[in-house]
């Protein structure tokens, strides 16, 4: 980053920060700003291939360049736009400095905390949460209890982005990334650390596999293995969820209800350990559909618009499945459009009526259309399974 003149654009920053007056105070806080936003951009959406990850690593290398000045040892996590240092005499009046963009950028938070501003106050969380659930134009895809300590409203809001339309959920991504000092975390991760309010975030896709997934896989499959530790993850999370797995009644069930969280995990534990411990080649493929219905039966409430996260989560299934089913005398339908769906070859349905589950039709939604699979419809051999799916009444 070099301007014309030959003067590194570190060196001009460092002497913007300096000056004083209102049109240097109005610069350094659109450098701000634009600190911000890429900050924003480097969260959000988590990386996806090899060049979506060169994009972010970029997106870092302009954030550390932007918020290097000349002086001893600028870090990433501490910009210095505006700061104030020790031998400063032209007065200066200090823009408020981005953490937020740098932390991001980082990949960790430095020793001695992210920031050494003022740290963000649980009345700001509050306020934001207030406006959160006012906006009307959220009202389809947002549940509208939240958390009540700061917190776990802070890793709500953005969960609950998770299922907006992508438009809507870039727009409260960049408030939530703007809220103040103190934002921290791996690039990628889905709530950003905020430890003003003792928040210590989430970040998914994981890197290592939850233990117990790790031995009911006895070591292998570890696409598998990351996609159930995920799924446990937001199980255990502040995200609104249904879940629609349980041995004793139909329909779907509120996580956040006493012993689902538990009962969640322990039925798809069995489930997985079940599938690994299958011998024969049609039995596996029978069983992990049986593993991937109950990773399906995950969602969030209210459900998801198209195009949002949990749309391209559940495409992960998808992928999966359909890599393990080639090969061999076997075959997937994920059930789709117009309700009842139909197997694509013969026209017959392709999921149990009394097994799916209907849900109101609104201005968002299409009448009589699938809106959530539950499980896929397979063929493995002379075996065939109908689907189950949400769908609009």
């Amino acid at each position: 980053m070099q301007p014309t003149d030959g003067t590194p654009l570190e060196v001009t920053l460092d002497a913007l920060a300096r000056r004083g007056g209102p049109r240097a105070d109005q610069a350094r806080r659109a450098l701000d700003e634009l600190g911000r936003a890429l900050a924003a951009a480097a969260h959000w959406p988590p990386p996806g291939d090899d060049a979506d990850r060169e994009t972010g690593r970029l997106i870092g290398d302009v954030l550390r360049r932007l918020w290097a000045a000349a002086g001893p040892a600028p870090t990433a996590a501490e910009p210095t736009v505006g700061a104030p240092r020790t031998g400063d005499t032209e007065p200066s009046v200090p823009a408020s400095r981005s953490p937020a963009a740098a932390a991001s950028t980082s990949g960790s938070v430095p020793a001695g905390g992210p920031g050494r501003g003022r740290p963000v106050l649980a009345a700001e969380v509050d306020a934001l949460v207030a406006q959160f659930l006012a906006d009307d134009e959220l009202a389809a895809w947002r549940d509208a209890a939240p958390p009540s300590d700061p917190a776990h409203c802070w890793e709500w809001m953005w969960l609950t982005c998770l299922g907006f339309p992508d438009r809507q959920a870039t727009r409260w991504r960049g408030r939530l990334a703007r809220l103040g000092e103190g934002v921290a975390g791996p690039p990628g991760a889905l709530v950003p650390a905020l430890p003003g309010v003792g928040s210590a975030g989430l970040d998914l896709p994981c890197a290592e596999p939850d233990a117990e997934v790790f031995a009911a896989l006895h070591a292998r499959e570890d696409d598998l293995a990351r996609l159930v530790t995920d799924v446990l993850s937001l199980a255990g999370s502040r995200a609104s969820l249904d879940h629609s797995l349980h041995p004793a009644r139909a329909g779907k069930h509120r996580l956040d209800e006493e012993g689902q969280q538990r009962h969640y995990r322990e039925h798809l534990l069995r489930r997985l350990r079940e599938y690994a411990d299958e011998r024969d080649q049609g039995g596996r493929l029978r069983r992990l559909v049986v593993v991937d219905e109950a990773v399906r039966s995950l969602f969030p409430r209210p459900l998801p618009a198209p195009g949002s996260w949990w749309r391209r989560f559940a495409e992960r299934s998808d992928v999966l499945l359909r890599d393990r089913f080639a090969g061999h005398d076997a075959e997937i339908t994920v059930p789709a459009g117009p309700y009842p769906p139909c197997w694509p070859r013969n026209s017959k349905k392709s999921t149990s009526p009394n097994l799916d589950m209907k849900v109101a039709s609104d201005q968002t939604k299409r009448r009589h259309h699938v809106e959530w699979v539950l499980r896929v419809a397979y063929r493995v051999g002379e075996n065939t399974l109908d689907g189950r799916v949400i769908y609009t009444e």
